[in-house]
């Protein structure tokens, strides 16, 4: 049931910030085979790629952690380890210059470390963390940081509960900025981004979207519904 009211919010959302000049660049697809449990996701998702970058069972097909059902995409990192484990979302075009509506939905359990989501580039190799929108999931305080920056801090979002991360990405000649906002029982909080000078001439090149922990966080989190529109 929680799933479902927050699908029906996500595609609500979704339907007043697109129009009929939208396409789908990215849409994952992790229910239906050959994605199998406890494997890593296929690279041939619904629409676009993923890219895995990790130690075996790291980021694999899980069941829901919610009783929706469903299937998620687990990331993990184990005390000890010395890997960054990374799930790298790869559009099915370079799109350009325009408007762009990501969302996923996030279930982080008690306990984990901080969970990083991030905007880069369609062409970025998995050993480069550029970003153009930097996210963290903070474990201490339940909020939200953006570009590692602790002065940069915003929202609430709730530990062992599903909730949905949506961030519009407005880009122009003259304008880079992304609307970062939670939603789902329990969260708040959303936050203008500008992209900074130096990225800004990374902006076109727009084409990708990684989760990860950063090496030496540990903890385990799940991921799903993976979209991403271009408004042309």
């Amino acid at each position: 049931m929680q799933l479902n009211i927050l699908l029906a919010s996500l595609l609500f959302i979704s339907f007043l910030l697109t129009g009929c000049s939208t396409e789908t660049i990215f849409q994952s697809k992790f229910d239906v085979p050959p994605n199998s449990l406890n494997q890593p996701p296929i690279q041939a998702q619904q629409v676009g790629t993923i890219n895995i970058d990790a130690s075996a069972g790291d980021v694999v097909v899980v069941n829901s952690p919610v009783s929706s059902g469903g299937k998620f995409v687990q990331i993990r990192n184990l005390p000890g380890s010395h890997t960054v484990p990374v799930m790298q979302c790869v559009f099915s075009k370079m799109a350009g210059i325009g408007e762009y509506s990501f969302s996923s939905f996030l279930y982080i359990p008690s306990g984990c470390g901080d969970v990083s989501v991030q905007l880069e580039g369609f062409a970025q190799a998995l050993g480069d963390y550029t970003s153009l929108v930097h996210i963290d999931f903070m474990q201490d305080g339940s909020n939200v940081r953006l570009a590692d920056d602790p002065n940069n801090v915003f929202g609430h979002f709730p530990h062992d509960q599903l909730f949905v991360l949506l961030v519009t990405f407005k880009t122009s000649d003259t304008e880079h900025l992304a609307h970062i906002s939670l939603s789902g029982a329990g969260t708040s909080g959303e936050k203008d981004y500008i992209v900074p000078g130096p990225l800004i001439h990374l902006v076109p090149s727009f084409g990708a979207v990684r989760y990860y922990m950063g090496f030496g966080v540990t903890g385990a989190y799940q991921v799903s519904t993976i979209v991403v529109t271009h408004n042309k």
